[in-house]
């Protein structure tokens, strides 16, 4: 079963986790942004270098995001 983080912790511990094995150099390159009106779909690239090995990948990446008052409540 894949974890589930919730709150900021949870998301401090993820982005922990990640790290570790990834490394602090990750980011986030939008490829397409979707409106929904009260959601937001994120499509990007995550380009990635392992800590270990030192092998180079890009992960596809999709966030929905949930708005209320013009502001992100939920990923």
């Amino acid at each position: 079963m894949e974890p589930c983080y919730r709150g900021l912790e949870g998301y401090r511990k993820y982005v922990a986790t990640t790290s570790e094995v990834w490394g602090e150099d990750n980011s986030v390159h939008p490829v397409e942004l979707i409106d929904l009106g009260d959601r937001i779909v994120m499509l990007g690239a995550v380009p990635m270098r392992a800590q270990g090995s030192g092998v180079a990948l890009t992960e596809a990446f999709a966030l929905v995001s949930t708005l209320k008052g013009g502001r992100v409540v939920r990923h």
